[in-house]
């Protein structure tokens, strides 16, 4: 469905696409798949528990099932939590449909604009001249100031910051 006649990269069309398959992929494919010893041993567990339960009037420890089955404890939780059904992060937490989704409260960093605008940004920057590029990046990523990146090039201040200014607006006429 790609269409060169937009005049945009390639990869700014495929990008968002690829997201929006995983994205999808997972949302209906999302189960976990449990090797099948993990299983086994998550049922011999669960077993055991309900066989303490019925004999004791309360779910045992998780040291004494560790030491029951001669595993560590953090074997115990992996096997239990394994069997435990998977939450969906899309689920609502209210009873109706207008609840809050898990996805909603899991905080995170990560904003697909942004991803898309870096990606974009370096598509575009590797349009540039060898010596637009180490402008660039000496500038933006580096953090050096316009004289220091003159004395490493040996040219003046004055010529990085003209040659700056173009670039600069090289970039947002193609951005």
């Amino acid at each position: 469905n790609f269409d060169f006649t937009y005049g945009v990269q390639f990869s700014t069309y495929t990008v968002p696409m690829i997201i929006g398959e995983i994205k999808r992929y997972m949302r209906d494919n999302g189960a976990i798949k449990v090797s099948r010893s993990l299983k086994i041993l998550a049922n011999k567990i669960n077993r055991y528990v309900d066989e303490y339960q019925a004999q004791n009037g309360e779910a045992p420890k998780v040291n004494t099932i560790a030491e029951t089955f001669d595993i560590s404890q953090e074997e115990v939780v992996v096997a239990m939590d394994s069997s435990r059904m998977p939450i969906s992060i899309h689920d609502r937490f209210e009873e109706d449909e207008e609840g809050q989704a898990l996805i909603d409260k899991i905080p995170s960093n990560y904003n697909e604009d942004v991803e898309l605008n870096k990606i974009h940004l370096s598509t575009l920057i590797e349009r540039l001249s060898e010596k637009e590029k180490k402008i660039v990046v000496l500038r933006y990523f580096r953090d050096k100031t316009q004289s220091e990146v003159a004395e490493y090039m040996g040219v003046s201040q004055v010529q990085i910051s003209r040659l700056e200014s173009k670039i600069l607006n090289k970039i947002r006429v193609n951005f």
